[in-house]
Formats: structure tokens, C-alpha cells, sequence
């Protein structure tokens, strides 16, 4: 729009013609936020240029196309930043700022050329309207989460279940399918879980899953690091960290890691980490997801330690019950050789004259017979 113009401008021409600096200025001003750390310029752009142009599109025609077309823009984004861990109010704050970039490019023209009060409140009503539509894909995203939670919970019970109460291996041999279970279930590309060796007083690799071979891994700080602190442990870069990782997860194409401990505050049972591929934070939900899915497997092998000690306790039990019974058999086998002689002395004492050996004999299997109680 040229200086002294004498027809207000349109905000969609507005934003086709100056869609480079809009966006520009939107992302200077959402590089700023706390929640775009660790999000690189071209994953925090995303679709956002696309949507400013689908905006565009419906402020200049109204028409259900152009609306499906801005909607669907707007999904794709939302979904990118439930993924990247932005929260509800973080993504709101992305739309007022995309309208006060816009904003502030017409506010640099002259005042004559400023688009229409109802060309602005068409903008605001459509930035209101997508806000509402962020909050209720935002909704909808929390529900599917929580029902995400709720299954891989219950499959880890069923493993925990069929350990305890179904013919095969325990849960302490089925631990390579929990960890590939904990891998599907925080999208990862690699899992882990040791176990604390009280004998040996050392952390043990149980099972490993995914892309980084952990066959044979050696104690590392970073395993020390998670062991040490009830809170979670991560890495932003596994090729740069401070911490030693094991070596197989530097040589694959592994970055940032997250660990928890087992139980988180009482004694060190193990500890569990998993891999991603990106180079990024873990989001809030997904560390209380590692949390949540730790705090359970720690339950399920405390009860199969205690189940264990259970059947071997009944065992014990059952051996010492049948030492006893044998024990009681031979007594009661032994006892009846005297009580049969002094019973046979007895009645030759009652039926014949008397003997001087019967008494012998009697004094003799009673004194046998005593013993042995």
C-alpha cells in the first residue's frame, strides 16, 4: 500500500503481501518463549506460513473451502506442538502473537491506509475461533492420552499377570518384552532397564529393545546419574553430554535419553531409560509417562519377588512336612519291634511259670523303645 493511499487496505492483502515479514516477526517473537526451547527455526515454524495463507484465503472469500482448508492447517500445527510438549496456554499465546504481528506491519503504514474496523474484527473473530478450536483439539488430544496411558497399563499387567499366574517364565524373564512394550509406548527407538544386584551391589543390564545393541554394556555415569536422583534424568545430545554413555547408544543415531529410577524413593530396585532419535526436550507428559510405566514395574516385580519368596517358602514347608511323615513312618516302624517283645514277654509272664530272662527282656525293649522317643 503506497503512502497517502485513500482507500483502507484489506487485511488479507495485507498478509499476501507482506507474508515473509509477518512470519518473521512471528517467529522472533516465539523463539522468546520458554516452550520454544530445544525447537529448532524450521520445526517451530512448521505450518504456520501455510496457515497464514489459508487465513488470508478465508478473511478474502468466506467460503467453506477456504474454512476446511484453514482448519485443517490449523490441526497439523496443534498436533506439532502436543508432539514438541507446548501446552494449551502456549499455543494460544502463538495465535495473539500471529495477530500481533500482523498488526503491527499495518501499523507501520500511514493511518489512511489501516484496514477497516470490520476487516480487524473479522481478523480477531477468526483468531477467537481458532483459539477455540486449539482448546478443543488440545481436549481431545488429553483424552487420547490418558486412554494411551490406560492401555500400555494394563498390557503391562497382563504380562505381570500371566507371569504370576500362568504356566511359563516369570516376569523377571519376560523383562525384554516390557521393555519393548515401554519403547512402543513412548514412541522411542531404544529402551533399557537394569536391575540392582544387592550381591554384587551393582546395576545388571536385564533387556534392552530397539535400534541400539546393548548386549554387553558396562556401568556408565549417565546409568549412575539416574540411579542417584529420585527426579528424571535426560539428555539433550548423547554425543555431547558431560555424562559417559554406554557406546553403543553413541554409535547409533540415538540423542536425547530419559531415565527414571526404580523405585523413585525408597530402595534402588533399578532404572530404566529410553532413546529417541531427535535431538529435543522430552515433554512433561512424557516423562510422567516414563514415571508412571517405572512406578508400575516396579510394583510388578516387587510382587513377583514376593510371590517367589512365597512358593519357595510353601516349598520349604512341604519338603520339612514329608521329612516329618518319613521320620514318624520309620519311628512308628522301629517302635513296633519292642512293643512286640514286651508284649510277647508279657504274656508268656501271665500264661507259664515264671522266667528269669522275661523280665531281662522286658527291661531291655522298654529301655530301646525309650530311646528312640
Amino acid at each position: 500500500m503506497e503512502v497517502g493511499a485513500e482507500r483502507a487496505a484489506r487485511v488479507a492483502d495485507l498478509i499476501r503481501s507482506q507474508h515473509d515479514q509477518i512470519v518473521a516477526r512471528w517467529l522472533k517473537a516465539a523463539t522468546s518463549a520458554a516452550s520454544a526451547r530445544g525447537v529448532n527455526q524450521v520445526a517451530l515454524t512448521n505450518v504456520m506460513p501455510e496457515y497464514l495463507s489459508a487465513l488470508a484465503d478465508l478473511l478474502d472469500t468466506g467460503r467453506s473451502d477456504a474454512r476446511e482448508r484453514l482448519r485443517r492447517r490449523l490441526e497439523s500445527h496443534v498436533s506439532t506442538r502436543i508432539r514438541q510438549g507446548f501446552d494449551l496456554a502456549e499455543m494460544v499465546k502463538e495465535l495473539a502473537l500471529l495477530g500481533s504481528s500482523i498488526s503491527s506491519v499495518w501499523r507501520m503504514l500511514p493511518e489512511l491506509g489501516w484496514p477497516s474496523a470490520a476487516d480487524i474484527d473479522s481478523l480477531q473473530l477468526e483468531l477467537h475461533a481458532a483459539i477455540g478450536d486449539v482448546t478443543e483439539t488440545f481436549r481431545r488430544h488429553m483424552l487420547e492420552e490418558e486412554q494411551t496411558e490406560k492401555r500400555y497399563s494394563r498390557l503391562l499387567q497382563s504380562i505381570a499377570s500371566k507371569s504370576l499366574h500362568e504356566p511359563g517364565p516369570p516376569l523377571r524373564e519376560r523383562l525384554r518384552e516390557v521393555v519393548a512394550l515401554v519403547m512402543e509406548a513412548m514412541g522411542a527407538q531404544c529402551a533399557a532397564f537394569a536391575l540392582y544386584d544387592v550381591a554384587r551391589a551393582e546395576l545388571v543390564l536385564e533387556a534392552s529393545a530397539g535400534i541400539a545393541d546393548l548386549a554387553s554394556p558396562t556401568l556408565t555415569s549417565f546409568v549412575e546419574e539416574i540411579a542417584a536422583h529420585a527426579e528424571p534424568t535426560t539428555v539433550y545430545d548423547a554425543t555431547a553430554s558431560r555424562l559417559e554413555i554406554p557406546e553403543a547408544l553413541r554409535r547409533s543415531s540415538i540423542h536425547s535419553l530419559l531415565g527414571v529410577r526404580l523405585p523413585t524413593r525408597n530402595a534402588l530396585l533399578g532404572v530404566m531409560y529410553v532413546g529417541i532419535s531427535q535431538r529435543r526436550e522430552f515433554t512433561p507428559r512424557e516423562l510422567a509417562r516414563l514415571q508412571s510405566l517405572g512406578e508400575q514395574l516396579g510394583l510388578h516385580l516387587d510382587n513377583a519377588r514376593l510371590v517367589a519368596e512365597l512358593h519357595a517358602t510353601i516349598d520349604e514347608l512341604r519338603a520339612e512336612q514329608a521329612l516329618r511323615e518319613r521320620f514318624v513312618s520309620v519311628l512308628a516302624h522301629d517302635l513296633r519291634g519292642p512293643l512286640s517283645a514286651i508284649a510277647l514277654a508279657a504274656s508268656l509272664l501271665a500264661d507259664q511259670p515264671p522266667r528269669p530272662d522275661l523280665p531281662i527282656r522286658i527291661q531291655r525293649n522298654v529301655a530301646r523303645a525309650d530311646r528312640m522317643i
